[in-house]
């Protein structure tokens, strides 16, 4: 759990940074932009001293900067997708999921459902 709980704060980073981003660009001239320019300094310092911290391995690293720099919103949109099925829905997908972390390969079949 605790590792778990290391990755959500560094996603938690990277989607900080995203949002400050965001709003740089779309209020540049305003004083919380040009405060957002200071504080991504500060998450790219926090970013990069987690990256050369001597607590971890190189691959270790890798994968956290594989995590800070990859889509840090899809796990809020998957879950807000599995949000709209019906509880036979979330089960079979769960299904895959577990057949997919086991490592295994899978090759699905679209059928088309009936109008």
């Amino acid at each position: 759990m605790a590792a778990s709980d290391f990755v959500h704060a560094v996603v938690a980073l990277a989607k900080a940074r995203d949002h400050m981003l965001s709003f740089m660009r779309d209020h540049p001239a305003s004083r919380l932009g040009r405060n957002c320019k200071v504080w991504l300094g500060k998450i790219s310092w926090l970013e990069a001293d987690i990256i050369t911290s001597p607590a971890f391995d190189d691959q270790t690293r890798l994968a956290l900067k594989h995590e800070m720099n990859g889509d840090v919103f899809a796990m809020d949109a998957i879950m807000e997708k599995l949000a709209h099925l019906n509880p036979e829905q979330r089960l079979q997908i769960e299904q895959v999921v577990d057949l997919v972390t086991d490592g295994k390969t899978l090759k699905i079949e679209i059928l088309e459902t009936p109008e």
